[in-house]
């Protein structure tokens, strides 16, 4: 079985909800593990995230796909 469970306290934007979903799947698909950037990431929370990590590319997709069923 397969889920995915995201719980929001508040309204957030679509761009948020979607980085949110891109890093939940960047740590659940390993991706976060390849990451020449995770140190950085997981150390720093003022760390902004680069377009080329995979948790970025995965967001820009959610994003594309969501502007599209519009």
């Amino acid at each position: 079985m397969k889920a995915n469970i995201i719980l929001f306290d508040k309204p957030y934007s679509l761009e948020l909800i979607a980085e949110g979903q891109a890093i939940q799947w960047a740590v659940i698909s390993g991706a976060c593990d390849k990451c020449k950037n995770k140190y950085e990431c997981e150390h720093n929370r003022n760390f902004k995230f680069p377009k080329r990590a995979a948790c970025m590319q995965k967001k820009s997709e959610l994003i594309e796909k969501i502007n599209t069923k519009k």
